[in-house]
């Protein structure tokens, strides 16, 4: 079975009167007049960041805007779409969300793939040592290889976090 970012739930967030969910991305809007999300809840900052930053490329790539002034735009500020209406635009992406499975993944560069060794899951993290630190054994303060193993959602979020925000050797994983 195949883990997709567009089909699963995998978003947590916090709702307006406390409840803490896990969405699918197109859920964002679900109760929107009743119990609205009130923010994302993942446990780390720079994964929270990552999040909004997929959310708004997902939404700008699946819903541009279609009026010169982005009227429609304006309008879903006080009327967001429905969940069902994200969920029909999100999905004609949904291949190039599988997370694991036969076939491009993900993020996937095929280029990069050929060339590189496998990495750790400790090196999805932003604060991990690169590779130079690592050779020149300097890992005093950031330690190599202290996260052993992390849930699908929390290794997409940190894929996405380290791709988007290019520090040195982010390309590739």
């Amino acid at each position: 079975m195949t883990f997709n970012l567009l089909d699963d739930a995998w978003i947590p967030i916090r709702r307006a009167q406390g409840q803490i969910e896990t969405i699918v991305p197109w859920q964002i809007t679900d109760q929107y007049s009743t119990n609205h999300i009130v923010a994302l809840d993942v446990p780390r900052p720079d994964f929270n960041g990552a999040l909004m930053q997929f959310l708004i490329g997902l939404l700008q790539t699946a819903a541009p805007p279609k009026q010169a002034d982005d009227s429609d735009w304006i309008e879903w500020l006080e009327n967001p779409p429905s969940p069902e209406s994200l969920k029909a635009k999100f999905s004609v992406y949904s291949t190039a969300f599988n997370l694991d499975g036969e076939g491009p993944r993900f993020m996937q560069d095929f280029n990069e793939l050929d060339s590189k060794k496998p990495e750790t899951i400790s090196g999805l993290f932003l604060e991990s040592p690169g590779e130079n630190t690592l050779k020149n054994n300097a890992d005093h303060f950031n330690k190599r290889d202290l996260i052993k193993g992390i849930c699908p959602a929390c290794a997409a979020i940190a894929l996405f976090a380290l791709q988007t925000n290019a520090p040195s050797g982010g390309a590739g994983h």
